[in-house]
């Protein structure tokens, strides 16, 4: 299995992940939008303005997200791992993008112990190895004034060490983005596009 293929299935893994994590989560008792259609989130060259950068605390549900796409990452086929939106680098690095509509959940009520044994097993199933996390961090800490939750760790397979980090987002909808590192280049620049999230309304 090469890096590449090894990419998207973490990538397809996560995102057939991410259609569930918030769903596991409590119910919030927080107004949320019904019936809302999903919307792209774009990548922007340039960051809005300050006034628009982050969203009101009790007003979230109105905003979606953008975020300048790095460079040395082209747009991929999505559809083909189940994402909204797909980003990859020669590497075989990536950033995907997924949205589900909102059903009253906060990322923000996620917590490790929900993600980390879900991941982990579905990890170990597809790939037919024991796999475990490692250096696992995570934090609940809004984004962009928004609900959200973030999750980063490293993984070994087959010799090989990558590192993901996923951010669980409250918007208009749901929004699920996932950065993998394939090679250790690329955490500084995950970090400079995660900063730059900005929320803008929908």
């Amino acid at each position: 299995m090469n890096m590449k293929h090894l990419a998207l299935t973490f990538c397809a893994l996560v995102t057939a992940l991410a259609l569930t994590a918030c769903g596991s989560a409590p119910q919030s008792t927080a107004s949320t939008a019904s019936g809302a259609d999903s919307a792209a989130v774009s990548a922007s060259v340039s960051a809005p303005s300050a006034s628009q950068s982050e969203a009101a605390a009790d007003d979230y549900h109105n905003y979606t997200f953008e975020f300048t796409v790095p460079e040395g990452f082209a747009e991929a086929d999505a559809a083909a791992i189940g994402a909204d939106e797909l980003y990859q680098a020669e590497d075989g690095s990536n950033i995907n993008v997924v949205i589900t509509a909102d059903d009253g959940s906060l990322a923000s009520d996620v917590t490790q112990d929900m993600l980390v044994p879900v991941l982990e097993q579905a990890f170990t199933e597809q790939l037919g190895e024991d796999i475990t996390l490692e250096n696992v961090s995570f934090s609940n800490d809004d984004i962009a004034g928004c609900p959200a939750y973030r999750l980063s760790y490293t993984l070994n397979v087959s010799g090989l060490t990558m590192t993901q980090t996923v951010l669980g987002l409250n918007g208009d909808n749901i929004y699920t983005i996932t950065f993998t590192d394939m090679t250790g280049s690329w955490a500084d620049t995950f970090e400079q596009t995660i900063a730059g999230i900005t929320a803008v309304p929908a």
